[in-house]
């Protein structure tokens, strides 16, 4: 036996290293091929509350984009901190947090006329006020994250709303959800 491995020890190398990359390398792949649904780190400030930041999350979807499979993130976000600001006056990010992480993701903006129409009052410019934000589960660690909005303002001050939804991620699936507890 220990003259066959010395003869073939090349070949079980070659296999064990083909073996090995079988089981590895599409993972890998996967996670270097991705452009779309990764986190971010954004700089921020200390974060403040303000109860004229109104924000919600309407939905999650499992959408195929440019070959890739994501989970995007529906909803409206707006702070009437400033009565001359408009939502093109910060820059917004979806935040997943759980007891132990935090994921930031990039958020677009557009058009939500049913929010401008539902919150007649607000003078800000709430054109923008919907966005959508893309979440490559792959890059969610299990557990479970409650959902909310970064608000960054141009000025520096930096906001968060917290939502009633949440997301669980499982080993292999995500699931939306609401609870009745604000964090």
């Amino acid at each position: 036996m220990l003259k066959l491995l010395r003869k073939n020890w090349f070949h079980l190398l070659i296999w064990t290293l083909m073996i090995v990359y079988v089981f590895i390398a599409p993972g890998i792949i996967d996670q270097a091929s991705r452009k779309y649904g990764r986190p971010t780190q954004p700089e921020l400030a200390e974060l403040k509350t303000s109860d004229q930041i109104l924000a919600h999350v309407d939905e999650m979807q499992s959408v195929e984009f440019e070959s890739q499979y994501l989970e995007t993130v529906l909803g409206w976000a707006y702070a009437a901190v400033d009565p001359n600001a408009s939502t093109a006056n910060f820059t917004r990010f979806l935040i997943l947090q759980s007891d132990t992480r935090k994921y930031y993701f990039q958020i677009t903006p557009y058009s939500r006329p049913d929010i401008e129409a539902g919150f007649p009052a607000i003078s800000a410019d709430l054109t923008n006020a919907g966005f959508k934000a893309m979440i490559a589960k792959e890059f969610i660690r299990p557990g479970r994250y409650q959902l909310g909005i970064v608000l960054k303002q141009d000025n520096g001050d930096d906001y968060i709303v917290w939502t009633e939804q949440y997301i669980v991620r499982t080993g292999n699936q995500i699931f939306f959800g609401k609870s009745n507890v604000k964090k």
